[in-house]
């Protein structure tokens, strides 16, 4: 499905808004009024709750999100995960823990310009630099004057 998105004319344009911890019921409906802005892109193009991960847990719930991918394919289920079958060993995931493509590589590799803002659990970052931006309070001085220019 990703590759048939990105595989259209080069003008077409793709917005991705994750809300972690908003509750549908809460973001869609209850509130819906409340957030005007929210409420345009609503109206304007395509939403829903995320399917793919139940519980929504963050972590695997975004990795699904951005690669269309569940977390059985992907191979972790939480923050952290075990390493092998014992309760022994853990590992903690992160960016580098998703081994699929994910939507800004495959529009990459459709030649499309492709931005992403501060994707949760991402400690680190594959070959996608510099067209992703992890802001978590700890953006260098000057690299949104770069940012802005790409």
């Amino acid at each position: 499905m990703l590759s048939r998105l990105f595989g259209r004319a080069p003008n077409h344009k793709v917005l991705i808004i994750g809300l972690d911890c908003g509750e549908p019921s809460l973001v869609f409906d209850r509130f819906r009024d409340d957030l005007p802005n929210l409420r345009r892109l609503m109206e304007a193009g395509t939403h829903g709750p995320l399917e793919s991960t139940i519980p929504a847990i963050t972590v695997p719930a975004w990795a699904s999100m951005f690669s269309a991918r569940d977390p059985g394919e992907m191979g972790f289920y939480g923050f952290r995960n075990r390493v092998d079958y014992t309760y022994d060993k853990l590992s903690v995931a992160t960016s580098a823990s998703v081994k699929v493509p994910r939507v800004w590589d495959i529009a990459g590799e459709s030649g499309n310009h492709r931005r992403a803002v501060r994707e949760p659990r991402a400690a680190t970052w594959r070959d996608v630099a510099p067209t992703v931006l992890q802001d978590l309070g700890l953006t260098p001085p000057g690299w949104m004057r770069h940012w802005n220019r790409l």
